[in-house]
């Protein structure tokens, strides 16, 4: 126990000369800051939904749409040049990116199925484990589920925002050998005409852009990601025409959006300013922000926890919030445990990422890197 207390506080040393991984020097420390800001929404997003408070966080879903962007954004910037020269095969590249994305997946589906597993009033118990154990195999290798099971109707129906990880994985499969044949020029501007096409009408049929999730819309998660990933890709391609904005703006201009409650009749019509203007626009102006070594800390912690937080936060908020509908607590009291359960939620990530997704993703990556040399490609990751 005493080492695990030891790795935690030397993974988060507050006093220390320099910012933890994420907040490098080469890092685009503004987004790192925006990320953690993006996570915590979609848990706000979830516990609302379960703990049945309409309109409360009810925009927390375009944070997936603002990580879609920044995906795009970020991975042009890692991997592009290195793909492009053959420095980085595109099999590594696959590799590299299922050491960052599956073991954390693996965990959040894990702790969802045992959750799951003793959920109560349960008819038929043997359907229901065999089910069970099937979502948790497709969980944790990014399959999704597309028929009704007696679990929640979702394509990952453990752990629901899976299914956002699997998007992300298909757009990584597919920009690795788009960058190796650069041809992005060619292959861009249709792919973003198309899917905003394919969006727009997904939107305007489900009468949300919150599609992707669902059986019955799942289909247009990949206009969805296309679009935004692809939007990521061109900003970066853009970043030298950044325009100056103060990152106080851009912080403040998330919030507002993703904390935003119910519009009524506005809500689709805010959905599509927000996933086609606003949230790409975000993720530009915020690409240019210089903070001091405070806030680098803070953003690069921001950063490191926004990825766990996602992961595994799911099947604590269905178990803090089963608890607390139990309690029959008014509005004041449910906001209360959505406080309490979040707080939670980001210190359990927070060990998680030291003691776990650190020290495993070290170790696969080090395995890649011995397999590399042995074959003797260069071997970076």
């Amino acid at each position: 126990m005493s080492k695990l207390v030891e790795r935690f506080l030397r993974t988060f040393d507050p006093w220390g000369p320099n910012p933890s991984a994420s907040g490098r020097d080469d890092h685009y420390v503004g987004l790192d800051m925006l990320r953690g800001v993006a996570a915590i929404a979609v848990v706000f997003y979830h516990f609302a939904m379960r703990l049945h408070m309409p309109g409360f966080f009810a925009h927390g879903y375009l944070a997936v749409d603002f990580f879609f962007v920044l995906s795009g954004f970020v991975i042009t910037k890692a991997y592009t040049a290195r793909i492009e020269t053959g420095a980085l095969p595109i099999a590594r590249f696959y590799l590299v990116r299922l050491v960052r994305l599956l073991p954390l997946v693996i965990l959040g589906t894990l702790l969802a199925a045992m959750i799951e597993w003793r959920r109560p009033d349960i008819v038929d118990q043997a359907r229901h484990l065999k089910e069970t154990l099937l979502a948790l195999v497709c969980g944790s290798t990014l399959i999704p589920i597309l028929w009704s099971t007696t679990l929640e109707q979702a394509t990952f129906p453990l752990n629901a925002p899976v299914w956002s990880l699997f998007f992300e994985a298909v757009a990584n499969a597919v920009f690795a050998p788009l960058a190796r044949m650069r041809a992005g020029r060619v292959v861009l501007p249709p792919l973003l005409a198309i899917s905003a096409i394919f969006f727009f009408w997904g939107g305007q049929r489900m009468g949300t852009t919150n599609v992707g999730a669902g059986l019955d819309n799942f289909w247009f998660g990949f206009a969805r990601v296309v679009w935004s990933f692809s939007a990521g890709i061109v900003l970066y391609v853009w970043r030298d025409r950044v325009p100056h904005v103060p990152f106080i703006i851009s912080l403040l201009g998330l919030v507002l959006i993703l904390f935003a409650p119910n519009l009524g009749s506005w809500d689709l019509l805010f959905d599509y300013a927000c996933v086609f203007v606003l949230l790409p626009g975000l993720v530009f102006t915020a690409s240019t922000a210089r903070l001091n070594l405070s806030w680098r800390k803070i953003a690069a912690f921001s950063g490191d926890l926004s990825y766990p937080i996602y992961a595994i936060h799911y099947p604590f908020v269905r178990a803090i919030s089963f608890a607390g509908m139990k309690l029959h607590l008014l509005v004041p009291g449910r906001l209360v445990v959505v406080a309490a359960g979040t707080l939670a939620i980001v210190v359990g990530s927070a060990v998680v990422y030291a003691v776990y997704d650190i020290p495993v993703r070290r170790r696969l990556s080090g395995l890649l890197r011995s397999n590399a040399l042995r074959q003797g490609s260069p071997g970076r990751g």
